[in-house]
């Protein structure tokens, strides 16, 4: 480690959770995950520091994919899912998710010289391959850049279900983009060596992330996604077991998922009552429970509460930004705070939320806020763009306030909220799409 670090997964290294324990806690999902991109992602070290955001992630990919359905032949293929990731992950501006998504795709049997493209498609390419980087894309930017016009083009080339899994895998991108980019993990060598010719012809580059060689044994190509999925069999028993234990008493409806949420936080989190696939309104339900559990929090419901609020104003996403207050006031309610006093609050840190700020010098201002309190707002506010701008600054300061349990909880609310804020700009699209 650095005896400065320039990121935060440098400054939190100290405290990872070495792979021969994550491998006895996790061998199933580590499994299928090493047989999907090849190798054991540098990332599941840091999240178990909050265990946590490493369930969440487990819970999240699988269901989001729909494993092992694009494995068997049916729209949307994994060659596919795998564009749309690498699509909105060079739109996001992670360059850690763009390799991954790059070699999940390559694996896949997506045409090397789509990928090498995915930027500035063509008409020489295919006009589902445009569709869908369209809206991987309008997804993906901030602020969106998705249009009533790019959703429909996508219709005309795919039925609603595909649709739907495809547009989910973006928005699961809002979560994995927001979490690697601004940890700024760092990119396995064997992973960068499979896709760096197609993605360097893409104008990729490893960034932030350094690019570092490990022992660790790599899983070659299975040559097709049936080979794939042979290879993950062995381990989908154990896997489908533990989400069903993480998801029991969970609904899988959206109705029912608004009633949940809103007894469980006092938000119905509509964008995921607007969900038309069970299985991804259930893995929801159970990541927004899992999160929002007070005697899971190192952080306080309270203080992960108004800095997401910081997060949701510079997202610039309305219906998020009523939502994290409601969490907001509620948390304070719960404390005994005064309501007054807390929308005050709240209402300066909307303010903060899109005020200018410079994240380069030591200690920028949050007014009264000290100590973790600035911390977490800090980090809210530099994690909110996108790319992000957590700075060699920004992780001195988050760091020194925060305990690293501490910093992957934020950094896993605020990458919820992000997958969130996706979903919600999809929707809103496609509302907008069926009034007209």
């Amino acid at each position: 480690m650095h005896d400065a670090p320039d990121s935060l997964a440098h400054a939190l290294s100290p405290a990872a959770v070495d792979f021969d324990t994550l491998r006895e806690r996790h061998a199933p999902f580590m499994q299928l995950g090493r047989r999907l991109l090849g190798i054991e992602s540098n990332v599941y070290p840091l999240m178990e520091i909050w265990p946590t955001a490493f369930r969440t992630y487990n819970l999240m990919v699988p269901n989001f994919i729909n494993v092992p359905v694009p494995f068997l032949g049916p729209k949307p293929g994994i060659g596919l899912l795998g564009t749309a990731i690498f699509a909105s992950s060079r739109a996001a501006g992670c360059m850690y998710c763009s390799a991954h998504g790059c070699t999940i795709a390559l694996r896949g049997g997506a045409d090397p010289e789509l990928l090498a493209s995915i930027t500035e498609l063509g008409e020489d390419h295919g006009e589902a391959e445009r569709a869908l980087a369209r809206v991987a894309v309008g997804m993906s930017t901030t602020p969106p850049s998705l249009t009533e016009a790019d959703l429909a083009a996508l219709g005309e080339h795919f039925r609603p279900g595909a649709v739907d899994w495809l547009t989910h895998v973006v928005a699961m991108m809002g979560f994995l983009n927001k979490m690697m980019d601004c940890l700024g993990v760092d990119l396995e060598q064997a992973l960068a060596q499979e896709i760096d010719e197609v993605a360097r012809a893409s104008g990729w580059s490893p960034g932030r992330h350094r690019v570092v060689a490990d022992e660790r044994p790599v899983f070659a190509p299975a040559g097709s996604p049936l080979r794939t999925l042979l290879a993950m069999i062995p381990y989908m028993p154990a896997a489908i077991r533990q989400d069903g234990r993480w998801t029991r008493g969970v609904p899988a409806s959206g109705p029912e998922a608004g009633a949940f949420l809103a007894e469980l936080s006092g938000y119905g989190f509509p964008m995921v009552a607007a969900v038309r696939q069970g299985r991804v309104v259930r893995a929801l339900c159970t990541m927004l429970r899992d999160n929002l559990q007070a005697e899971d929090s190192v952080v306080g419901l309270g203080l992960k509460h108004r800095a997401g609020v910081v997060f949701a104003a510079g997202l610039g996403n309305e219906e998020l930004l009523a939502g994290t207050r409601a969490l907001a006031a509620a948390a304070a309610a719960t404390d005994g705070t005064d309501g007054t006093d807390e929308t005050d609050r709240l209402d300066e840190l909307v303010v903060l939320g899109v005020a200018p700020v410079d994240l380069e010098v030591a200690r920028p201002g949050f007014g009264d806020a000290e100590g973790p309190e600035a911390a977490a707002l800090l980090l809210a506010r530099a994690m909110s763009p996108s790319p992000n701008r957590v700075t060699a600054a920004v992780v001195d300061q988050v760091t020194a306030a925060l305990e690293p349990a501490q910093v992957m909880e934020l950094v896993t609310w605020f990458s919820l909220l992000s997958l969130l804020h996706r979903l919600e700009v999809v929707q809103g699209v496609r509302g907008a799409e069926t009034e007209a």
